[in-house]
């Protein structure tokens, strides 16, 4: 294997000088990258100091979240009380989470989606054992999936959160 040595000599005023520059061009790109004047809500950049584009207007990030351009509007709509055992077509995108409680040994709760409302997919389980007690489960579901809930030797309360 063959060694390279590299050396390079600096004088004391030609060190100096490069750090100096070195801090200016680190200090410009701190000035730079965060410009707004006030001090930053969290480290790094909020919502309120980086600009985006979109459709030709320049606005924050928050202002486009907030007008619903991204993000779609955001946010979850209220939790739904549903039935196990009954196969449901999901409206928009959300959430399926269910809590169970064996009322026999070998219990389990399963989560279940497809793109028909025949052939479920078991997507999720929690039990399955003599002891276990109690067992949840939470799954996403897909607009348009279906999907159900269901519980062997036990009970359980299901619950759908939709996504907005």
């Amino acid at each position: 294997m063959k060694k390279i040595n590299l050396s390079i000599k600096f004088g004391n005023k030609t060190f100096y000088t490069l750090i100096a520059i070195i801090s200016l061009l680190i200090i410009a790109g701190v000035v730079y990258a965060y410009h707004s004047g006030s001090q930053p809500s969290v480290f790094g950049h909020s919502a309120e100091e980086i600009e985006v584009e979109v459709g030709g207007t320049t606005m924050t990030l928050q202002e486009a979240v907030d007008s619903g351009i991204l993000g779609s509007g955001g946010g979850f709509g209220s939790w739904e009380e549903k039935s196990v055992d009954t196969v449901y077509q999901a409206a928009t995108n959300g959430f399926v989470c269910a809590e169970g409680t064996k009322t026999r040994d070998y219990f389990y709760v399963e989560g279940l989606t497809g793109t028909t409302s025949i052939n479920l997919i078991r997507r999720v389980v929690a039990g399955d054992g003599k002891y276990v007690q109690p067992n949840g489960i939470c799954m996403p579901v897909a607009k348009e999936e279906y999907w159900k809930v269901y519980v062997k030797n036990g009970n359980a309360n299901v619950y759908w959160r939709d996504l907005n």
